[in-house]
């Protein structure tokens, strides 16, 4: 909990809730890295959880998909198999696009028509991704 809030105030989140589930797949994981590795984790589950609660899809995305973390939320039938793979694909989208948007506005000076022409998109529909994943100007250091 206490990277949770730690990258949450970071990057400007609320607090997501856990499921239980999640946070049973992060206790049985044995942890090479230690706490480190932890942090990192919870690092990347504050960056690719669009929502307001890591389920453990995140904590396997968050994780690179080991062995340990993938047994952990195995489906139990093909109904659970399809809403597990509809979810890992909206979530990888969704990371893919927000890196995309990221990337362009770092490229560019985050200036948002600059970043925009220079990926062939137009200025609205930029700034659209912009919003959906709450992407703003990070502060200026002096």
């Amino acid at each position: 909990m206490h990277f949770l809030r730690k990258y949450c105030t970071a990057n400007g989140r609320s607090l997501p809730s856990i499921n239980p589930e999640a946070l049973e797949a992060m206790a049985r994981y044995h942890w090479p890295g230690n706490v480190r590795e932890l942090e990192h984790v919870v690092e990347r589950l504050v960056i690719l959880v669009e929502g307001d609660r890591i389920d453990p899809v995140h904590v396997s995305a968050a994780m690179f998909r080991s062995d340990a973390a993938m047994t952990s939320i195995l489906p139990k039938n093909s109904e659970e198999l399809k809403a597990l793979k509809k979810q890992i694909r909206e979530s990888s989208i969704q990371e893919v696009e927000k890196m995309f948007i990221e990337e362009a506005l770092r490229r560019n000076d985050w200036n948002v028509s600059r970043a925009a022409r220079d990926v062939d998109m137009q200025r609205s529909n930029f700034q659209a991704l912009m919003k959906k994943y709450n992407i703003t100007r990070p502060p200026q250091t002096a």
